[in-house]
């Protein structure tokens, strides 16, 4: 490690402040000069330490011709031929079309780094599999195995469900363990926002819960567990032979929430046969209709499928032609499509105008479907 000592004010006049870091000296060594640490290389835990790698790792991507995405920078690539990386901090999984191209880029960036090939069916907590057919599966058995073992629930009785929708979430007693039911929650919502989509709901619903739970909150908890022990092995298939491109759902209930009169907001969208981003979440306002609610919903969803959208354009997986957001009120999308404004919906405002424009544009194409579809 290279380290120099310093006066501010020269580091000031020199511009060093602007790309180097500062230590203060430490405790028990200050000479009193009042001058600083000038660190001349980064070190594992110090606060800039994520970025000095985060700069030269992308400086030797663009050295071998990987670009980032102007929706993710986590996300590199190049076209011709093509060639997409996703990178976790120093972790990254490598797509192409020939197998030689990704082994030609970890062969560029052997040059540079210590590159450490791993032959797994495992990335980041999840399992996948990719059939001769070009199907490719995700899933998270051995995660939620682990979470089930833990907490003692693999030998419980399974539902069908996760949760009841006769179950309410009123007072009761104080849960005695906090800890256990953030740790659970926790554990859960990795889950839910990665492969189990039909938990995401359930497990928002018990994190609005975390600050003071009950014995009734942990006995809805216990449930989504034994769904989870009767559906252990679900997983996301996406198939290139599933004709569907990208295609948003979007839904939400009304005054869900009995304690605020919030509701609650979801989507999913789906490409190649399965889902690939999805959300359940609290409103921030109280709306005054099941409309008003459904066109919050159909607005979120909106701003999520443009970016998808976008990165799918970028990396020449999505066409040009508007995506379709189905929505099963009728009010919220005539409002979507509809240029007049009414007093009744007035008060939505910068939502109102931004889903319009999208529509307009031929970004996005709102369209109704019926709820039991």
């Amino acid at each position: 490690m290279k380290i120099t000592q310093c006066d501010v004010k020269t580091a000031f006049l020199f511009g060093k402040l602007d790309a180097t870091i500062f230590m203060e000296q430490p405790e028990g060594f200050e000479d009193g000069s009042g001058r600083v640490w000038l660190l001349r290389k980064s070190i594992y835990g110090l606060k800039q330490a994520p970025r000095c790698w985060g700069e030269r790792f992308n400086n030797a991507l663009l050295s071998i011709g990987l670009k980032p995405t102007n929706i993710d920078s986590c996300i590199v690539y190049r076209i011709e031929p093509i060639v997409i990386m996703a990178i976790y901090v120093d972790d990254a999984v490598i797509f192409s079309e020939r197998k030689r191209d990704a082994l030609d880029i970890i062969e560029s960036l052997k040059e540079e780094f210590d590159v450490h090939l791993i032959t797994s069916n495992k990335f980041l907590g999840f399992q996948y599999k990719v059939y001769a057919n070009g199907d490719i599966a995700l899933g998270q058995q051995d995660y939620l195995m682990t979470i089930l073992k833990r907490h003692n629930m693999w030998e419980s009785n399974s539902v069908d469900t996760p949760i009841a929708l006769c179950q309410k979430t009123g007072s009761a007693q104080p849960f005695d363990d906090n800890s256990k039911f953030r740790e659970i929650v926790g554990a859960l919502q990795y889950a839910a926002c990665q492969t189990r989509p039909d938990i995401a709901f359930a497990v928002g619903l018990m994190g609005r819960k975390v600050t003071r739970p009950t014995d009734l909150d942990f006995q809805i908890l216990k449930r989504i567990l034994r769904y989870i022990r009767g559906t252990v092995d679900y997983g996301i298939v996406y198939s290139p032979r599933n004709g569907g491109g990208l295609r948003t759902y979007s839904d939400s209930d009304f005054a869900g929430d009995s304690s605020t009169y919030k509701s609650t907001t979801g989507f999913v969208s789906f490409f190649a046969g399965g889902p690939i981003s999805w959300k359940s979440k609290l409103q921030s306002n109280v709306t005054t209709s099941t409309t008003e609610a459904e066109y919050v919903a159909v607005e979120a969803a909106i701003k999520n499928t443009v970016c998808i959208r976008e990165l799918g354009r970028e990396l020449k997986v999505i066409s040009d032609q508007p995506v379709p957001v189905l929505c099963d009120n009728r009010g919220a999308v005539l409002i979507t499509s509809n240029e007049a404004s009414v007093q009744r919906t007035r008060h939505l405002g910068a939502k109102l105008h931004y889903s319009r424009e999208q529509h307009q544009n031929g970004t996005v194409d709102v369209q109704y479907i019926q709820a039991a579809d």
